[in-house]
């Protein structure tokens, strides 16, 4: 494998798996999406600062599929199966209800629940295949 293209599918693969992580961690998300603090450990300019953008940058992975030339970022139909998941959890909570409110608007409804179930699933699944 091209190693160019090897680093670009491990760097997107880990972004793709620190956005589940914040996706999955409900404490996270207040600090970080309602409170705008960016969590120990986090450098402020390098994380997703809201929902919107978590979500872009997850379907940003996917666009125009989730492999990269080729070169899988994910490694299984699991993985795949797992992110599509969250794909399906956020577009049906945005059929719902729209994709324009503020992100505490999102957090109260029950299908975010479904969104973070997912996300949390997800990141299960790509985190054992590391």
């Amino acid at each position: 494998m091209d190693p160019t293209r090897e680093e670009q599918a491990r760097n997107t693969r880990g972004f793709l798996i620190e956005d589940l992580r914040g996706l999955s961690d409900l404490e996270f998300q207040q600090k970080a999406w309602v409170q705008g603090i960016a969590p120990e450990g986090y450098d402020p300019n390098n994380f997703a600062s809201s929902f919107g953008d978590t979500v872009n940058d997850i379907f940003g992975c996917f666009h125009p599929s989730p492999r990269i030339d080729g070169y899988g970022f994910l490694k299984d139909d699991k993985e795949v199966q797992a992110v599509t998941r969250v794909l399906d959890a956020i577009n049906s909570l945005f059929q719902r209800y729209g994709n324009k409110r503020d992100d505490r608007f999102y957090f109260d409804k029950p299908e975010y629940a479904r969104v973070v179930a997912a996300a949390s699933d997800a990141c299960k699944v790509l985190t054992a295949n590391e």
